[in-house]
């Protein structure tokens, strides 16, 4: 129920706001707009504006506009002022590109909501838990720059190069950008301020740098990822997983350890309030931690900015979900990635949905900004009857200097259809497979 009720508010929310860009640019370049219908179906009620009737339908998932003329060339219908027609090929593509245009506005709104309003992170402190004795640079094991320099587990890292780290992931990205430059750890090591130099390793080909330290990760379950695997089996925030199998544990890395071995079932033995309990988790393709749905040693804050760092933040992620869209979307064309893998229909949409609303509103809205994307690049694209294929038919309007034949236009818009048809075809093919078998 609540991947239902999680996919029916995201999608509808996404083609509201799609066709809510379409409605404001018709009015303004002065097409009459006779219907702006939230939902799809039978109508619950109207009202009735001097040219739109604005009506609340049954169906709730998006809606649509209905501008005057829109089929005045199909139909051969006289074209009159105010319909889509009596405009020029430049305000008909204004109006096109408002529906995804108001989509990728929609993603920055969505991350600009969530960095303001503030949300729950999970997050290692900057402690020192396990220091390796080697890393793997280019193939080779070398001793680890930490233990070379000294690093103990229990040391917490105060500062890296007079920057301020306040968690494991500061850290790590200070590190991985390091290019193998030498770094300054401003460390509290027992209530002692140590200053420690340590020259990264570098590995130039994958363009890395590592140190050789782990964060401390103990037995006890900080985190259950809601909807996984262990969630489903009964696992809480406090237990402490004291057996894997007969494996002993004692840290997250014997978690690690114990998941390779196992078979069909993960057997954890556990401690709640005093007792010890058998739960055993299917295994469901689980081969680390992070799929088995569980995480120990985080802390958990509130992250909020301030109204300009939201909208920085908004801006800069929105940009950096539309690059790896375009990657991710050149990837698939190029044969680089994996559709079976990379796609999925209203299916998985909807197990998406409902797996980050149950972990917190604000991964939904995340989710949301992330689709809002995809519909904004996917609405560009030009197939026909996508926008970007009414895009096309109108740049070549205007330099043709007129209408492009009824048949042409039909043949053209024939084609769009089936590839629109193949692409949901094939989706729902990898929907049943994924879910189904």
């Amino acid at each position: 129920m609540v991947s239902i009720l999680a996919f029916v508010f995201v999608i509808g929310v996404l083609i509201l706001f799609h066709e809510m860009g379409h409605f404001l640019a018709a009015r303004a370049v002065g097409i009459k707009v006779l219907k702006f219908s939230v939902g799809f179906g039978p109508k619950i009620f109207s009202i009735k504006g001097k040219v739109t009737e604005y009506v609340l339908s049954a169906i709730p998932l998006g809606g649509y506009v209905r501008m005057s003329g829109e089929q005045a060339i199909m139909s051969g219908e006289p074209v009159k002022e105010g319909d889509y027609y009596s405009k020029g090929p430049g305000k008909r593509i204004l109006v096109v590109i408002s529906g995804p245009l108001m989509n990728l506005i929609l993603a920055f709104l969505c991350i600009f909501l969530v960095y303001s309003v503030g949300y729950k992170e999970f997050y290692f402190p900057p402690v020192i838990g396990s220091v390796m004795e080697t890393v793997e640079i280019g193939g080779k094991e070398i001793i680890s720059p930490a233990k070379k320099a000294g690093l103990n587990p229990g040391d917490r890292i105060i500062a890296i190069n007079g920057e301020k780290v306040s968690s494991w992931d500061e850290l790590q990205r200070i590190i991985l950008n390091s290019r193998g430059e030498e770094i300054e750890l401003k460390i509290d090591r027992g209530g002692n301020p140590v200053n420690i130099k340590v020259n990264p390793a570098y590995d130039r080909e994958k363009n890395y740098s590592v140190v050789g330290v782990y964060p401390v990760q103990d037995n006890v379950v900080s985190v259950v990822v809601p909807g996984s695997p262990a969630d489903k089996a009964g696992v809480k925030k406090g237990d402490r997983v004291l057996y894997i199998g007969k494996n002993e544990v004692t840290s997250w890395r014997d978690i690690e350890e114990g998941l390779k071995i196992q078979d069909k079932v993960v057997k954890l033995t556990i401690e709640r309030d005093g007792e010890r309990r058998l739960i055993n988790i299917k295994r469901e393709g689980i081969d680390e931690i992070s799929k088995l749905g569980i995480l120990t040693g985080m802390k958990e804050r509130l992250v909020r900015k301030n109204l300009l760092q939201a909208a920085t933040i908004g801006i800069k992620d929105t940009l950096n979900i539309v690059l790896l869209t375009l990657k991710g979307i050149w990837g698939l064309i190029t044969g680089q990635v994996n559709p079976k893998e990379a796609l999925g229909g209203p299916l998985t949409i909807a197990d998406f949905a409902g797996k980050f609303a149950r972990s917190g509103w604000y991964n939904l809205i995340n989710f949301m900004a992330l689709l809002s994307v995809w519909l904004f690049i996917l609405n560009l694209l030009p197939i026909p009857v996508l926008d970007g294929g009414n895009v096309v038919i109108n740049i070549v309007e205007a330099i043709k200097g007129g209408m492009i034949s009824l048949k042409a236009r039909m043949i053209f818009q024939q084609i769009g259809f089936l590839i629109i048809v193949s692409i949901v075809v094939f989706t729902l093919v990898i929907d049943f497979i994924r879910y189904v078998f």
